[in-house]
């Protein structure tokens, strides 16, 4: 998609629907953070917490994939999965809406974002053995 460094301050909303396990599923939406550049093109990092359905939620949080061209603008894809709770978790796979300039946002939510990230920024992460110690939900 070229060069993303013009159109760094940006974020994406999206929202979806869960996989259908144990005979339910979860709503979730959201606001990415800002882009973070890599190689030709960029990604966005987000988080959050599903619907609260049968009873419970869970947390989310991934990597979008890089920008793919639209008409107006560009996209991502989202994909992954939740924490697990109650013995089970659930999965998703979404496309983000269009870029927003940040200055169209408010700016104490962004502040907020860039808390939560600069909190695990130098952590190596596996995702196959943190994701359920570190982000099952506590209570």
């Amino acid at each position: 998609m070229g060069n993303y460094s013009q159109s760094a301050n940006h974020v994406h909303d999206y929202s979806g629907s869960t996989s259908v396990d144990y005979n339910h599923f979860h709503n979730y939406n959201g606001t990415t953070g800002p882009a973070i550049p890599s190689g030709e093109s960029h990604y966005h990092e987000y988080s959050g917490w599903t619907t609260r359905d049968d009873g419970h939620r869970h947390f989310y949080r991934g990597r979008t994939g890089p920008a793919i061209r639209t008409p107006g603008g560009h996209i991502h894809r989202m994909d992954g999965r939740t924490s697990v709770v109650e013995n089970h978790r659930h999965y998703y796979e979404n496309t983000t809406g269009g870029p927003i300039p940040m200055r169209d946002r408010n700016r104490d939510n962004e502040s907020n974002w860039n808390r939560e990230r600069n909190r695990d920024r130098d952590r190596e992460w596996d995702w196959d053995r943190d994701w359920d110690r570190d982000w099952r939900p506590k209570g």
